[in-house]
């Protein structure tokens, strides 16, 4: 287990001045050629260039296999879920909620809000990602997407892509 108080991220990342409270625990083996593990961050409570964090995450990694139990994140108004795992397979689910993204950096505005899956071979040899929705408004100029991309064979394919950006469309079949 480990407890941090009063941690500087901008010693790390300079771009991200804050204060922040961490708890975690970690344990972990290696047997026979295996790795075994399991963190769990149950607080990262502060503030994070003045906006609130709160996140938490529970993963584990078991014989090659991921598993991402839970991860929860909030700075400010903005709001990230995911879980899921991998073997050989990787299979994740998110959602995003973020309607201020300027909380998370200055150099970007507008808002997001979407959910989706990411799938594919845990090595980057194939991929799916599908966005059942997206859409908010970033730089000004409203965005919708939704879709799915994939890779296989070193062919990447499009599955009913649609990306609105501002007056302009996209669309991928």
């Amino acid at each position: 287990t480990a407890q941090g108080t009063k941690v500087r991220p901008e010693q790390f990342v300079p771009d991200y001045p804050g204060l922040l409270d961490v708890e975690l625990a970690s344990r972990g083996s290696y047997v026979h050629g295996e790795t075994v593990m399991q963190l769990d961050v149950s607080k990262l409570l502060g503030t994070l260039r003045d906006y609130p964090l709160d996140a938490t995450l529970k993963a584990g990694l078991d014989k090659g296999a991921l598993k991402l139990e839970a991860l929860n994140a909030q700075v400010g108004e903005n709001h990230l879920q995911a879980k899921g795992q991998s073997t050989d397979e990787l299979l994740i689910e998110w959602a995003v909620d973020a309607p201020q993204l300027a909380q998370l950096h200055p150099e970007v505005t507008g808002r997001l809000q979407g959910n989706g899956q990411l799938s594919g071979k845990v090595d980057g040899s194939a991929f799916n990602l599908a966005v059942e929705q997206m859409e908010g408004q970033v730089f000004g100029y409203p965005l919708k997407a939704r879709g799915g991309l994939s890779l296989a064979n070193d062919l990447l394919t499009a599955n009913d892509v649609q990306v609105d950006v501002g007056d302009n469309h996209l669309q991928l079949n």
